[in-house]
């Protein structure tokens, strides 16, 4: 089986990459697949540091009060995350879904309770805006 000839494009616009320069350079077929499960291992690590990072960032958001400018700007930059909407969505829902589980713990206050409901409710209104 001949090598795959990683097209020019994809080298000059990617020479930073050693995954796509390894690709080129290898000299067996056996050796471009080797290369091609590492890169694929590679973005499923980043992958994974994504979904961490964006549930963390989901945490600190619901955590911050209503209108604050950690809160606002939170929201400000999860919005910007167009290629991974799903996993903002993923890790907003599973904060809200914690946060409503916490109800069922015995030091939940009535004003604990009237914290996480705002903060639910701030996830609309700021996502709503500009």
């Amino acid at each position: 089986m001949d090598l795959l000839t990683v097209p020019s494009t994809l080298l000059s616009c990617n020479d930073n990459n050693k995954y796509i320069s390894g690709l080129a350079s290898a000299t067996t077929v056996d050796d471009q697949i080797k290369t091609l499960k590492q890169y694929f291992s590679y973005t499923t690590e980043m992958e994974k540091s994504l979904l961490q990072n964006i549930q963390i960032l989901s945490d600190l958001f619901m955590e911050a009060p209503t209108k604050h400018a950690v809160k606002n700007t939170i929201m400000k930059y999860l919005s910007q995350v167009v290629l991974a909407r799903e996993i903002v969505v993923l890790g907003m829902s599973n904060t809200i879904k914690d946060k409503i589980i916490s109800f069922d713990n015995n030091k939940s206050t009535l004003a604990n309770r009237n914290t996480i409901i705002n903060s639910i409710g701030n996830c609309f209104e700021n996502s709503s805006q500009p």
